[in-house]
């Protein structure tokens, strides 16, 4: 699989990367992916200061406990996740993995907006814990993901057109039931 490495890159090396007219990888699933970790790394940020403000008691939300390390933890692992579908979605657009097909033109990005929907639902409650002026890095946080979730979901739109009938009414079925999901839960 070729792989670009993202993780291990300098943030101008990708940038130049993804604005090169020489190569269609790395693109836009993969630059979702990168923009929702920075909006994960805001909420974190916001997360350790609220910890450090108040580190004597548990914060409570309808009755069960709120812990900051734990959220931070669970990001950290969604981060790795991002990165390995910024890998995918690189792979998918250079020639030695062209074979994924729809695959990597659909599927991937689904599985991108699947995830980041999934982190949404999980930083959501913390809204109501996070106060101060950390609050607009969370609400920068929060917007990162969602824009991020939104372009996935306009990759798949404007990709699963060269699909067959059943295959794209199959991921017009599957992004209604996301939007459905995501309403549930909005934090503002």
């Amino acid at each position: 699989m070729a792989n670009f490495n993202f993780s291990k890159r300098k943030f101008s090396e990708i940038e130049t990367a993804v604005a090169s007219k020489s190569s269609t990888a790395p693109a836009a699933g993969s630059s979702a992916a990168l923009a929702a970790i920075l909006g994960i790394s805001l909420i974190q940020l916001a997360c350790q200061v609220e910890a450090n403000r108040d580190s004597k008691k548990p914060h409570e939300r309808k009755g069960e406990n709120f812990s900051y390390e734990k959220l931070s933890s669970q990001l950290e692992d969604k981060k790795q996740d991002l990165y390995l579908l910024a890998e995918q979605d690189y792979c998918a657009l250079t020639t030695d993995c062209q074979a994924l097909g729809s695959e990597g033109m659909t599927r991937i990005p689904l599985k991108l907006a699947s995830t980041l929907l999934g982190i949404m639902k999980l930083v959501s409650p913390a809204i109501d814990h996070i106060s101060g002026g950390v609050k607009g890095d969370y609400k920068a946080g929060w917007q990162l993901i969602e824009g991020s979730y939104q372009g996935a979901l306009a990759i798949i739109k404007i990709n699963y057109s060269k699909l067959p009938q059943q295959e794209r009414e199959n991921y017009l079925a599957e992004i209604k039931k996301l939007e459905r999901t995501k309403a549930r839960f909005e934090p503002f």
